[in-house]
């Protein structure tokens, strides 16, 4: 298991580094900052989980 980390007010390509660095992966929007992710900051998921990343 491993911890989401907090990827809200990066980039998304910062927030993707972060997430494939804790071993996510990540699917995002169109938008180039990221305001929210699911599943949230926190929450310990298996490793190789989707963050879904929304942005503005």
């Amino acid at each position: 298991m491993v911890t989401v980390p907090d990827v809200t007010g990066m980039t998304m390509a910062e927030a993707k580094n972060a997430l494939w660095q804790a071993g996510l992966t990540a699917q995002t929007d169109e938008g180039e900052t990221v305001v929210s992710q699911l599943p949230p900051a926190g929450q310990e998921v298996n490793r190789g989980t989707k963050v879904l990343l929304y942005g503005t």
